[in-house]
């Protein structure tokens, strides 16, 4: 399951002008892009240029992402009130269709858990820290820097603006940051380890968009097991 969330972590942004620092409640799509990779290993280094498009509503959350100039398209969607995701994995001809229960993911919670090391704390959320004097314009939105630490070691150091108030639900465990915890919303997001480095930045922000993007078509996929797809070591990265 570890290399599962991995895998979900990779799923895991300018605007126009009419749109620039307004603020934006309840409904957002966001399109962001890999500006920035620092890997030894090749399929990851590939994922620089790679999009990823995040729409976010009352009760759902989708993101479609776009990889190696489309040769990888992963698509998410998230029910906040039952939990459950629903992953369309279409790689290089091979489609695949992940299902995850709000029993499988609470059951990988655990098991992440119990994969720390042991004397390191666990912590149920991330605890972030803010440097409102470093700031940037992303996308039209002025932003300033917040900087955190899971419990895996990944370090985050992202650029968030206060004009975006969406109900993220669940989305945590697919782009790894703690959106309960962050006091604004992520225009600009760097994930660092001993083995990558990968900025995300957005490119536009739209306050709506067409819903039909949450209808799910799964024909011509396969469903495979969680735990398969762990075995195949998730997305190769």
């Amino acid at each position: 399951m570890k290399k599962l969330f991995l895998a979900l972590t990779l799923l895991s942004f300018m605007t126009t002008a009419s749109f620039a620092q307004k603020k934006i409640k309840e409904e957002v799509k966001i399109q962001y892009k890999v500006t920035d990779v620092d890997a030894d290993n090749m399929q990851a280094s590939m994922m620089k240029g790679s999009t990823m498009e995040m729409f976010v509503s009352e009760k759902k959350t989708c993101t479609v992402m776009s990889i190696m100039g489309g040769m990888v398209s992963i698509k998410s969607y998230t029910d906040k009130e039952s939990k459950e995701i629903t992953t369309l994995m279409d790689m290089m001809a091979k489609k695949m269709k992940i299902n995850l229960t709000a029993e499988d993911i609470e059951e990988a919670k655990k098991k992440q858990k119990s994969d720390v090391e042991e004397g390191q704390e666990q912590a149920s959320s991330i605890e972030y820290t803010y440097d409102k004097k470093n700031t940037k314009e992303i996308a039209g939105y002025k932003c300033y820097q917040a900087k955190g630490k899971d419990a895996n070691g990944n370090e985050m150091t992202l650029y968030i603006t206060d004009k975006i108030d969406v109900n993220m639900g669940d989305m945590a465990n697919q782009a790894g940051i703690d959106y309960a915890s962050l006091e604004g919303f992520p225009m600009e997001y760097t994930i660092k380890n001993p083995m990558f480095s990968m900025t995300y930045t957005a490119q536009e922000v739209k306050a709506d968009f067409d819903k039909d993007v949450f209808i799910i078509n799964d024909e011509g996929y396969e469903e495979v097991d969680p735990e398969d797809l762990s075995k195949m070591g998730g997305l190769g990265f």
